[in-house]
């Protein structure tokens, strides 16, 4: 035995059973009493035994991960610098530019480097600017400053892939548009979710009223980098039913603080033009309920980040007007969301189905996997729109009898697997792959070849004793201890009469 594997072994007790040990961490975390609570606890978990904390987190996906994740990481970067306890990032401030090579070479796994989470921490969630305090988010005059550190991330991390996370919205589309062409760099904001979810939404909602899918009429509440990315993503969603792009952005209307966005309307934000109506000269709409009532949208989706927006009434206009309305409060954080699906259900009275959550981490994952297996040179909108779409047809046969928009959260590793398959078709479809010798594999052998190379927490695994051999157990804790079959306590007994003991 070597010495580091002594030293490990020295500082473990010798009848350690990760099933056991396992049982107490999550005891220990369902003993605190808020979600931030549990967030700090499994952030140390995290960086004291990464194996442990990943699988407790893949065996108990639905409990933890509204902690890891939204809701509770909005709270975590809102108190960042009040449970603050060991570096976890790089921070890169205006303060290092001339000198940016310097700082990311301090990152200790430069070669090995394969993807980096960006934000600038100016629209974190739907929190606001927070500065240092989003850098959660990553784990969850500027030009010359990003374009020195897009070069140097170039440099110091060959292989990295980039994505941009929770800019501001006039950021968001500048820095996408002048890097995405240039760098392995996408903008998580744009990887919409919500096209695999629309799919099967529509899908449901037409077959209720028995009309075509290409009859949805889209009202977006919320204008900014998140609104519009998705209603872009969702021009896609009309556009492979075989409708031009005028006309599917004909169907497809936007709202922002200041009401229905019409191209007439003074010092409108460049990102909103595109979207903009022309078809309307009457008066300003300024209500949600009258753009309702102009529209007469078949779906409404919320990105506006304010609170229970979609009121009891416009909820009960969105029933008057459909026989299954599609509404997607989509907002973040959770305590920001326009309607909460309790009272969504009050106020129609309507049936119970099982919720999903349009959560991106569906999406990003599997196109983080498929661009670095690829070796993509960028990532175009044909990948993000193929991820989508594979998210849209991973719903087993059960959850389609359950009508569900999303498939359970429990399968999502099984989910990214697929959507980094189709992401790499994607890509050499667009002639952006560099690993060629996938071209040559069936989609069977690929999706085999994908699930490899899926990281795996792995643990030690446990020793068994036989007619009082202890095996490559540790020679001096088996001296000393002189353990034999005779002697040892029954609760290390096995049915089949063998001993377990663990081997650090």
């Amino acid at each position: 035995m070597s010495l580091a594997s002594l030293s490990t072994a020295a500082r473990i007790p010798p009848y350690l059973f990760n099933t056991d040990h396992r049982q107490r961490v999550l005891a220990q975390l369902r003993s605190k009493a808020t979600g931030l609570e549990k967030y700090i606890y499994l952030n140390g978990l995290k960086e004291r035994d990464p194996n442990l904390f990943y699988e407790v987190l893949l065996g108990n996906m639905l409990e933890i991960v509204p902690i890891l994740y939204t809701p509770t990481v909005g709270d975590a970067c809102s108190n960042y610098s009040h449970i603050w306890r060991r570096p976890e990032g790089l921070y890169v401030t205006i303060e290092s530019k001339g000198h940016i090579r310097e700082v990311l070479r301090t990152w200790p796994a430069q070669q090995a480097s394969r993807i980096a989470v960006v934000t600038d921490g100016s629209r974190i969630l739907g929190l606001g600017d927070l500065g240092a305090n989003g850098l959660p988010i990553s784990i969850a005059g500027m030009d010359e400053f990003m374009h020195e550190f897009m070069e140097a991330m170039t440099e110091v991390f060959p292989q990295l892939l980039v994505q941009f996370e929770d800019f501001s919205t006039d950021n968001a589309f500048r820095y996408l548009e002048v890097f995405r062409n240039q760098y392995r760099v996408f903008n998580d904001d744009v990887c919409s979710v919500v096209l695999s979810g629309f799919f099967n939404a529509a899908r449901l909602s037409a077959a209720a009223a028995g009309t075509p899918v290409t009859d949805q009429r889209i009202l977006f509440f919320g204008a900014g980098s998140a609104g519009i990315g998705v209603a872009k993503q969702l021009l896609s969603f009309f556009t492979l039913q075989g409708l031009s792009v005028e006309e599917a952005k004909a169907r497809i209307w936007t709202v922002d603080s200041k009401g229905l966005i019409t191209a007439d309307r003074k010092g409108l934000q460049e990102h909103k033009k595109f979207f903009a109506r022309t078809d309307y000269d009457g008066p300003a709409l300024t209500k949600l309920e009258d753009v309702i009532a102009h529209v007469k949208p078949t779906a409404l989706l919320g990105l506006s980040t304010v609170r229970n927006a979609f009121t009891e009434n416009v909820v009960r206009q969105m029933s008057s007007l459909n026989t299954r309305p599609i509404i997607f409060p989509l907002s973040n954080p959770v305590s920001l969301c326009e309607v909460d699906y309790e009272d969504a259900i009050k106020c129609t009275k309507g049936k119970h189905y099982e919720p999903g959550q349009g959560n991106n981490m569906y999406i990003f994952p599997g196109i983080g996997l498929g661009s670095i297996l690829a070796k993509a040179r960028h990532v175009t909108d044909s990948m993000v729109e193929q991820a989508s779409i594979a998210l849209a047809g991973s719903l087993t046969e059960g959850e389609k009898a359950a009508q569900l928009v999303y498939p359970r959260l429990v399968r999502i590793r099984d989910i990214s697997c697929q959507i980094a398959l189709a992401v790499i078709r994607a890509a050499q479809k667009d002639n952006v792959d560099e690993n060629k010798l996938f071209r040559n594999l069936s989609d069977q052998a690929l999706l085999e070849y994908i699930k490899a190379k899926q990281w795996q927490p792995t643990t030690l695994p446990r020793r068994t004793l036989q007619s009082g051999k202890i095996g490559r157990w540790i020679p001096l804790v088996a001296s000393m201890l002189k353990i034999g079959r005779k002697r040892m306590p029954p609760s290390w007994r096995q049915p089949d009469g063998r001993w377990l003991i663990k081997r650090p």
